[in-house]
């Protein structure tokens, strides 16, 4: 921000002086918000979501329900990576590592997946938590809080 307002700004005084002319700006002149953006390289949540990044999210409204979070999350698991997950097969006490095969690796990129496809941030702490499908409702819940 400093450098798009005061180009030749050159040291912590003038820097110090800059900033305090910027905090009294009109906000129509300060940068505008960042906003999160999905990764470009290959190396990111953008290579392991196949299809779904093609797409628009499925939940249009603010405030989903918990059906509709639950079907988006089934949505996200049945097309993750090449596994190979029957819809129809799919319960809340279905684990990870167990019954789908996912390593320590995957578990971690899904959750990424669920942090991108949903748009939230999921703490560490809670992604260790992260063993059934179960838990990761129960995540996705209290981070969106739907309406029911």
């Amino acid at each position: 921000m400093l450098r798009r307002v005061f180009p030749l700004v050159r040291c912590a005084s003038q820097a110090r002086a800059a900033s305090a002319i910027c905090s009294k700006l009109p906000p129509k002149f300060l940068a505008p918000a960042l906003t999160r953006t999905k990764m470009d390289s290959k190396q990111g949540p953008q290579a392991v979501t196949g299809h779904l990044d093609m797409f628009k999210m499925g939940l249009d409204r603010k405030t989903p329900t918990s059906a509709e979070i639950e079907a988006e999350l089934y949505e996200v698991l049945c097309n993750f990576k090449d596994y190979k997950i029957d819809r129809e097969s799919l319960k809340l006490e279905l684990k990870f590592v167990e019954d789908v095969g996912l390593d320590s690796l995957d578990l971690v990129e899904f959750v990424m997946v669920l942090e991108d496809h949903f748009e939230i941030e999921i703490t560490d702490d809670e992604a260790d938590n992260v063993h059934t499908l179960q838990d990761a409702l129960d995540v996705l819940f209290v981070k969106m809080g739907p309406e029911d």
